[in-house]
């Protein structure tokens, strides 16, 4: 609920609308729901539905592409073209974001911490949830994609400086020292 991935559905939706039909998300890890969540979601979940039965009674299931969980997501997640956390935490970053980075992805997340995706250079970074602006930025990427790999070659070099094993230690070894 927190990593708003609910919210995809409804980007899904609006894409389906505009005849971007060729936008596939695809969707990692446990899809159970919870009987607590509000709205058609948690009405899925309390009749033993899960996230793609909540696509597919939104009417967006040929959209997705739900492979569970699997040892090795960054076999997947390198054959992407972009990582997508519409986070309601306005939490833009944690191990998903920076995986996709490390790996050249640009990414689109939700909030304001500009750390890691640094707007329109390592991937989108939007202020609020608007499923209308995260729809037209995703068509964009995927009509853009000399200029989504230059993201991903940006992000993948930021990742690189700043969390590298040898930086770490670099800096470490300075606190140590002092």
């Amino acid at each position: 609920w927190g990593r708003g991935l609910d919210r995809i559905v409804e980007v899904a939706q609006i894409l389906k609308k505009d005849s971007q039909k060729h936008i596939t998300f695809i969707v990692i890890g446990d899809i159970k729901l919870s009987r607590k969540l509000p709205g058609q979601l948690g009405e899925v979940a309390r009749n033993g539905g899960d996230f793609a039965e909540y696509a597919s009674v939104s009417g967006v299931a040929d959209m997705f592409d739900f492979v569970g969980h699997i040892p090795n997501p960054k076999s997947l997640l390198s054959n992407c073209d972009v990582l997508v956390k519409p986070s309601r935490e306005s939490n833009p970053w944690g191990r998903d974001i920076l995986e996709a980075m490390a790996l050249g992805k640009p990414t689109i997340s939700i909030g304001t911490y500009s750390r890691f995706i640094k707007n329109r250079k390592t991937g989108v970074l939007l202020t609020q949830y608007q499923p209308r602006e995260l729809a037209d930025v995703i068509v964009w990427l995927s009509k853009n994609p000399a200029i989504a790999r230059e993201m991903g070659r940006r992000a993948k070099k930021l990742v690189r400086e700043t969390c590298s094993v040898s930086m770490a230690a670099e800096k470490l070894t300075k606190v140590w020292n002092n």
